[in-house]
């Protein structure tokens, strides 16, 4: 499924927030009603002024938005902010139904989990929606494998193993950093040093975004000799 089209499920699923009633003094004219736009549900409603009868207009009534009365239905769904925008939750959904674990959840970031036997543990790709939709994952060495080489070397190993596999799909190096994983009993031992390069990838409306985390889920992301 394309970013498009979870975004075109997402604004159908909005839709159904809006709720039909009609009114006591115009039964022939649907009104639709949404109070606490950020929940959609139905509660006690401030009624404002009805559209006269020649209209037929549709309404909508928002309590706590311009006092309680009717908008218009296109200026209403701007100050409510129920436009077709994609959300994290949609793609949570997505991947969700595609059978893809999430470790941790955040505001503008998934993280997505891989099974190491019966342990979920944090595989290193990330799904981040924040101005737009990015997909990325992040590979390491490790010193413990090779303690004579040097940090440029272990770098390389990952950006030659991985690196062009990536950006044969798309991915650009974001970063590359050296990360001391510690004891957790004694945070003055280091246990060892990682060098992890993370790349990411920008997604276009038509790309599959549950497609492309299983893509960098099968990835061999840890690079030894």
């Amino acid at each position: 499924m394309s970013t498009k089209q979870i975004r075109n499920r997402s604004r159908l699923a909005r839709d159904e927030r809006y709720h039909s009633l009609r009114s006591p003094l115009e039964p022939d004219l649907p009104i639709n009603c949404v109070n606490d736009f950020d929940h959609g549900n139905l509660a006690a409603l401030k009624w404002g002024a009805w559209s006269s009868s020649s209209t037929k207009k549709p309404l909508v009534c928002a309590p706590g938005v311009d006092g309680g009365n009717f908008l218009d239905p296109k200026r209403f769904s701007s100050v409510c902010g129920l436009e077709e925008t994609l959300t994290i939750q949609d793609i949570q959904q997505a991947l969700a139904e595609a059978g893809v674990e999430i470790y941790r959840a955040e505001d503008q970031e998934l993280q997505i989990a891989e099974r190491v036997r019966l342990h979920i543990m944090d595989s290193g790709v990330r799904v981040v929606l924040n101005g737009g939709l990015v997909v990325q994952f992040t590979a390491r060495s490790q010193r413990s494998d090779a303690p004579s080489a040097q940090s440029a070397e272990l770098f390389r190993r990952v950006r030659e193993e991985v690196g062009q596999q990536a950006g044969s799909r798309g991915y650009e190096e974001a970063r590359a950093e050296i990360v001391e994983v510690k004891d957790p009993v004694d945070e003055a031992h280091v246990l060892d040093v990682w060098h992890e390069v993370t790349y990411r990838k920008p997604l276009a409306a038509s790309d599959d975004p549950v497609a492309e985390v299983r893509w960098a889920l099968d990835l061999e992301k840890y690079i030894q000799p």
